[in-house]
């Protein structure tokens, strides 16, 4: 039955009006019956409202009630932790002994009201204590209450994460659970609260979305799988569980390191393998007498992908970047070869066996025609395809107007200059470095790094140095 309502003096039933037809659509609703008619809606919408809140009251009153039903005993407990209402991590103290368990959907209700509570999932809880840690995603009231019921309940609500960005080092805590740990830049050291402190259950998600190397680093000797310490390179994301010990990570997206310059690599725990890439230094282009000569650009750097069983690997690897080869200022005399490159004994690549040959994971496999693999291209070519190579280093090329050797995966040669003060391009590589331009009377350019080739001079200063090698790592899950 709907609730009655006066309006100008008169009393409104809407139960009565509607009996009387006088609500129906096919009503004339003129000045004289409108009012009576917004009315009734109005009690309608009053009755509803009344009754709504009345069903919530009972469903959250039973499910208090229900608390045994729902998991036993051994799911519900009480607590007189004071908490204000909200969402987040809630931190409490309850029963010991309960079977409260990773994950499990709970409510936190007020003893007094119900209707005042907070659903989240437990993050954490320790049986022998009674300590108990909740991410809590929806809450209904407010308030800061010491006296609740904690129970089970059906399904979870909505996981809201936090994330927490940062640059440097902040010591992980217990309100650091279920946490997204960006670290967006700065090379640094993260360090956590004692295993034992943040609890078996305890875990969080940790980025490097920088270029930096972050150092995880567990309290005191505490280890984390098994190590004191390891390094997360650069866009490596995992999930780290504490079990009230110790430390343990999965890992969720790998990582890609580069090196230019020499280096220690660690190896991170949680792949089964390494994808290492190498290039070895380009060399420099010769210098010419005058502008009769006809001078070469260096040749490029090679190349090699290596693929390396984590157990295959040591807990350290030393990575060896080659030099590119200094720039020639002596006239009519080549130029100088770059160095090798390599990752600690299990991987090396070699520049080529002159300053105007391409490089090789092979020490001195040149060949004479067009290379097909990881061949180094020969300094006899005389045209661009034959110069050219798929994943060794091109060569320059000796003759005509024809550019020098490209490489898909290799360093480019360096541009070459013939008699007359004509000028030869350099060699281009989609993968590593481009051969540095040549010049008749000023110097020559520098290859492009990993592993380019410099460009030739006739009478300028000097040629163009060759470009570094370098390594890239990749962690393959």
């Amino acid at each position: 039955m709907a609730a009655v309502e006066t309006v100008q003096g008169v009393t409104i039933d809407p139960d009565t009006l509607l009996g009387k037809n006088y609500l129906t659509p096919t009503t004339m609703l003129d000045a004289v019956t409108l009012p009576y008619f917004m009315a009734a809606v109005r009690a309608y919408e009053r009755a509803s409202a009344v009754a709504r809140d009345a069903a919530i009251s009972a469903r959250d009153s039973a499910i208090v009630a229900a608390g045994n039903t729902i998991g036993g005993a051994a799911t519900q407990a009480t607590s007189t932790t004071s908490l204000t209402v909200g969402v987040g991590t809630r931190s409490l103290t309850v029963q010991a002994g309960k079977n409260f368990v990773l994950g499990m959907p709970v409510r936190i209700a007020s003893s007094a009201t119900p209707t005042t509570r907070m659903d989240g999932i437990v993050t954490a809880y320790n049986t022998g204590t009674g300590a108990l840690d909740v991410s809590v995603a929806a809450s209904n009231g407010a308030g800061t209450l010491a006296s609740w019921n904690v129970f089970l309940i059906g399904s979870a609500p909505p996981i809201t994460v936090p994330i927490s960005s940062r640059t440097s080092n902040s010591i992980l805590t217990g309100t650091d659970t279920a946490t997204f740990i960006d670290i967006t830049s700065g090379t640094f050291t993260q360090t956590f609260t004692a295993a034992a402190t943040l609890g078996s259950g305890w875990y969080c998600r940790i980025r490097n979305s920088g270029t930096g190397d972050i150092t995880l680093d567990p309290n005191g000797s505490e280890t984390i799988d098994g190590l004191t310490s390891f390094v997360m390179y650069p866009g490596e994301t995992r999930d780290v569980y504490c079990d009230g010990s110790a430390f343990r990570s999965v890992v969720v997206t790998s990582f890609s390191r580069t090196f230019a310059a020499s280096g220690t690599f660690v190896r991170p725990p949680g792949y089964t393998s390494f994808l290492v890439e190498l290039w070895s230094g380009g060399s420099s282009g010769g210098k010419g007498v005058n502008t009769s000569s006809d001078v070469l650009g260096g040749g490029g750097g090679g190349y090699g992908d290596f693929m390396i069983p984590s157990s295959a690997m040591s807990a350290t690897e030393t990575v060896t970047i080659g030099a590119g080869g200094a720039a020639q200022t002596s006239s009519g005399t080549g130029g100088n070869i770059g160095g090798q490159s390599s990752f600690g004994s299990l991987a090396i690549v070699y520049p080529g066996v002159n300053w105007a040959t391409g490089g090789s994971i092979q020490n001195g496999l040149v060949v004479s025609s067009r290379p097909v693999g990881y061949e180094g291209a020969s300094s006899s070519a005389s045209d661009t395809a034959t110069a050219s190579t798929i994943k060794g280093g091109a060569a320059p090329v000796n003759g005509g107007l024809l550019a020098s050797g490209n490489s898909v995966y290799g360093g480019a040669a360096g541009g070459t200059m013939g008699n007359g003060a004509v000028v030869r391009a350099p060699g281009t590589s989609l993968r590593g470095g481009n051969g540095g331009p040549a010049s008749s009377a000023g110097n020559g350019t520098a290859g492009v790094a990993p592993g380019g080739g410099g460009g030739a001079t006739q009478t300028g200063t000097q040629s163009g140095a060759g470009a570094r090698g370098e390594a890239r790592v990749q962690g393959v899950i």
